[in-house]
């Protein structure tokens, strides 16, 4: 019962910075794309995703996600192929890159703390994926332990197009933008596309962003609400609760986080991809080192679990405090997870050996 409780605060904190992130991205669509004042841009996004939450499910979602997620990719790797040869091709980025002093390697120099931030950044990404539950759970929802593999190899491939034509949007995007400048970085992609193709088209493409971001913030939504109905109401309040009850008790929830999501938002506290940053190293610190024990461990216990929970969102919540503190750029991720992880060791080992001198 307290795995399920502390697990339900952990997502309900970051999971609704989360969600604001993606509350921010449709603000901005819109606001870029037709001119709607910000704020009533997001009242817009929060509207559209609470019915949307309501009347589908998970298998809804889970469908959904397979036609946005095709069209996106489609969107995604066109745009940029298609406005290469106007910049200049990959001479052109290069120049560009030149003009602008940037830097045109992965590693500007190899001095020891460059090569170390790298490495931070690298795992300060990619550690969290084992933490996010919104997509656990579409690994949950495969049929069978045979069509594993299969998956894999859908799910690798895509997001190795996705990310690489993504990463082209931005390269393109500084000849793109060399002579006419760019305001916020954030909407490069918005901003390509409005500038390159005719009304039509530039509406039918920026609605990728639109579907995968609605789409998006409608998973972690529905996990979250699911999770404040079935791990915290359930357990804590009213362990009979029938499932009309918890019906109720999740869609209340859905409005609950989309208002909280709203006032962040609407208070710009940081960037989308801070948002992003901050909710996805809580989510994957806390959860990851867990499910990475339970699946490899064996002498994980209910204690060492709760403690390995607290302490991976705390130190990851507090960690961006010690920004102006350490020499070098450590992202909260990897000492969150390390945290965690010698957390939930110490703590099982300890409560075991004395569970055993109790015994004797």
């Amino acid at each position: 019962g307290l795995i399920r409780f502390f697990s339900a605060l952990v997502l309900f904190v970051f999971y609704t910075i989360y969600i604001s992130a993606a509350v921010v991205r449709i603000g901005l669509v819109l606001n870029t794309l037709f001119g709607i004042d910000y704020i009533i841009s997001v009242i817009f996004g929060v509207v559209i995703v609470v019915p949307y939450v309501f009347i589908g499910g998970f298998l809804t979602l889970a469908w959904i996600d397979l036609f946005q997620g095709i069209f996106l990719m489609f969107v995604i790797l066109i745009v940029p192929l298609y406005l290469l040869p106007s910049v200049g091709g990959i001479d052109g980025i290069w120049t560009a890159i030149h003009t602008k002093g940037l830097t045109s390697s992965l590693f500007p120099n190899f001095k020891p703390i460059t090569i170390c931030e790298m490495f931070f950044v690298l795992i300060g990404w990619g550690l969290g994926y084992f933490g996010q539950p919104h997509i656990i759970t579409k690994f949950m929802g495969i049929n069978r332990v045979s069509e594993i593999r299969k998956a894999q190899a859908v799910g690798m491939s895509w997001m190795t197009i996705a990310l690489g034509s993504a990463t082209l949007v931005g390269l393109v995007g500084i000849p793109f933008f060399l002579t006419k400048g760019l305001a916020d970085s954030s909407e490069v992609f918005i901003q390509m596309v409005k500038q390159s193709f005719p009304p039509f088209l530039v509406g039918l493409m920026l609605c990728a962003v639109f579907a995968a971001t609605i789409n998006a913030m409608s998973s972690m939504v529905l996990v979250l609400s699911s999770s404040l109905a079935e791990d915290l109401y359930k357990r804590v309040f009213n362990k009979k609760a029938s499932s009309k009850e918890l019906l109720l008790v999740s869609r209340f929830g859905v409005i609950l986080v989309s208002v909280i999501a709203f006032a962040i938002a609407v208070g710009k506290i940081s960037t989308i991809y801070g948002l992003v940053f901050y909710a996805w190293s809580g989510l994957g610190a806390s959860f990851g080192p867990l499910l990475l024990m339970c699946l490899y461990g064996r002498n994980i216990n209910k204690y060492g679990a709760i403690c390995g929970i607290i302490v991976g969102g705390v130190v990851a919540a507090a960690w961006p405090l010690l920004d102006n503190v350490l020499p070098l750029a450590i992202p909260p991720l990897p000492p969150a997870f390390v945290a965690s992880f010698l957390s939930m060791w110490v703590v099982s080992y300890a409560t075991r050996r004395r569970a055993a001198s109790l015994a004797t």
